[in-house]
């Protein structure tokens, strides 16, 4: 499923998304990861957007609009809500600071 979430993170990965994807109970499923990762499943998949955020925000020239899309973002606004609550840098300030020219 880590794979699955990774290679998917622009899609659905609710937790009943997710279990169905593995074929089990939404509750044993949530479980089940928390217990094998030490984070619950959306934790996980927060952190995954996050960490794809900074790789685009390290290495690429793409808007802070385009990286929000492309990490699975609903739009910029809730994109720099999540990653600042994170990270504790705004994605324009990080991108500023952290961009490897």
């Amino acid at each position: 499923m880590i794979k699955h979430i990774e290679s998917h993170l622009t899609d659905d990965l609710s937790n009943p998304q997710l279990a169905e994807d593995a074929n089990m109970a939404t509750n044993a499923f949530t479980r089940l990861f928390a217990r094998e990762t030490c984070l619950p499943p959306q934790k996980y998949v927060k952190k995954k957007h996050i960490d794809k955020a900074c790789i685009l925000l390290h290495h690429s020239t793409l808007s802070i609009e385009e990286i929000a899309t492309a990490c699975g973002f609903a739009d910029r606004y809730h994109f720099t809500h999540i990653f600042s609550q994170v990270t504790a840098y705004s994605p324009a300030k990080y991108k500023k600071d952290f961009r490897i020219k």
